[in-house]
């Protein structure tokens, strides 16, 4: 059975990169029957906090990608990560190792110096494990000084290094604490996972897990490493191209389906289709098919998409998303009819929830938008002609406005900017006849009195 897992450490929110990741991971599994569970990796002491666990969790149930099983921890595993590093040394597959960090740090400027490439010279590979009596050691694995190391990649292809390239890691810190190497090892053998599909910048990583995995006698799991992602310009996402945190996207209003959508479409996608749902995605997905190349983010593509999304939704379900983003108090009942009635202009013309719910607001109940009126004879004609009793339909508010264009020798195209930006003070906004039509003859009559009082 196919089983894959997302292992995040708990320092920060998740970025776009690794949100991608995830998903790749979650539709792989779905795909195939399998499981998709998640690893908390919390063995930075310093840096991981609670929080970010839990917000690691509400990001995934936001997404809809949920996992199988409870999560597991890390840290609470490193009693079974040094099991095995003992047990490595026991077998002679790895040695204690008695250099400090000073001789460490000296031997890699030297190299440096030589024009050498700095690596352990394995000092303390030969040694008994007696010489170095109560100094402290680390436990570093005796890995193979010729030969290749090499493995079939589902994305990159066939990978290769020589092990003259590679030195002895170290599996266990002086202090007893595993490395991340041998942990990730560990728990991706005990958890039986078939798939590590991940970043490609543990491309390199790769290489020296697979050497404890041979070392410990362990079957070899599939390894697939996922482009990273660029800019525009071809440089790696980062800051200086726009936001990379998920949380940032959800705070402007983006929909969980839109940057699922968009995600799964850097590197993979169906033929030419912009728009695919999560169900056609898990029935198509097969990771060989993911591209190795990089793929380059484009926030307004993703933008586009999101302004899909939006306009596919019932306008009831908007308004509740409206309400949930943050809305929900800034409007009375009647301001939310209103909203809703409007609802096919606006989302039209908006791309975000942060947007929509800007735009909202010029059909709420604060009577703050008037912006002085030019024109004011016309307006005030307008003003006496506008019945409040009475429903006026956009076609209606057309034929209105025709009637006192025509009497003041004007156009609708001179007359348009001035009434929208009276009633909304936005140069953007509904057409006119919709707008008015919507606000109502009521609420019409005040705004445009207050623009020209």
């Amino acid at each position: 059975m196919v089983k894959t897992r997302f292992a995040p450490s708990p320092t920060g929110g998740l970025h776009i990169g690794s949100v991608r990741t995830v998903l790749f991971n979650w539709l792989y599994a779905r795909h195939c029957g399998g499981e998709f569970v998640l690893r908390i990796e919390d063995t930075d002491r310093e840096r991981s906090k609670v929080e970010y666990v839990d917000e690691i969790y509400e990001t995934l149930r936001w997404l809809g990608l949920n996992w199988d099983g409870e999560p597991v921890f890390q840290l609470a595993r490193i009693a079974r990560h040094q099991e095995v590093a003992l047990d490595l040394l026991k077998a002679g597959k790895a040695y204690k190792c008695y250099c400090t960090a000073q001789e460490l740090d000296e031997a890699r400027q030297l190299a440096i110096k030589e024009g050498r490439t700095p690596r352990y010279e394995r000092k303390c590979r030969d040694l008994d494990g007696s010489e170095g009596g109560s100094k402290s050691y680390t436990v570093r694995l005796k890995t193979p000084m010729t030969g290749r190391t090499e493995f079939d990649d589902l994305i990159q292809g066939h990978c290769s290094v020589e092990n003259e390239h590679l030195d002895d890691m170290i599996l266990l810190r002086s202090d007893g604490t595993p490395t991340y190497m041998l942990a990730v090892v560990v728990d991706d053998h005990d958890m039986e996972i078939t798939h590590v599909i991940r970043a490609s910048e543990h491309l390199n990583n790769t290489y020296r897990q697979k050497q404890i995995y041979e070392a410990c006698g362990w079957e070899i799991p599939n390894f697939a490493h996922v482009s990273l992602i660029h800019g525009e310009d071809g440089a790696k996402l980062s800051k200086r191209h726009g936001a990379t945190s998920l949380d940032e996207y959800k705070s402007q209003g983006f929909l969980p389906e839109a940057i699922l959508n968009y995600l799964v479409r850097l590197g993979w996608s169906k033929g030419d289709e912009e728009i695919m749902s999560m169900a056609d995605c898990v029935r198509d997905f097969e990771i060989s098919d993911v591209r190795s190349s990089a793929a380059q983010f484009s926030l307004p593509k993703l933008l586009n998409v999101n302004s899909i999304y939006m306009r596919k939704l019932d306008n009831a379900v908007l308004v509740e998303k409206l309400k949930d983003f943050g809305g929900a108090e800034l409007f009375d009942e009647a301001g939310w009819e209103r909203i809703l009635e409007g609802m096919d202009e606006l989302k039209s013309r908006t791309r975000t929830l942060e947007e929509l719910l800007k735009m909202s607001h010029i059909y709420g109940q604060n009577g703050g938008y008037f912006e002085k009126i030019e024109k004011t004879n016309f307006v005030e004609d307008l003003i006496a002609d506008l019945n409040p009793g009475q429903k006026y339909t956009p076609d209606q508010v057309n034929e209105l406005l025709n009637r006192h264009i025509t009497a003041h020798g004007t156009t609708l195209k001179e007359v348009a900017p001035h009434l929208r930006l009276a009633l909304t003070k936005e140069k953007v906004a509904p057409s006119i006849f919709e707008l008015i039509s919507v606000l109502g003859a009521k609420i019409t009559k005040e705004r445009l009195t207050g623009a020209i009082s």
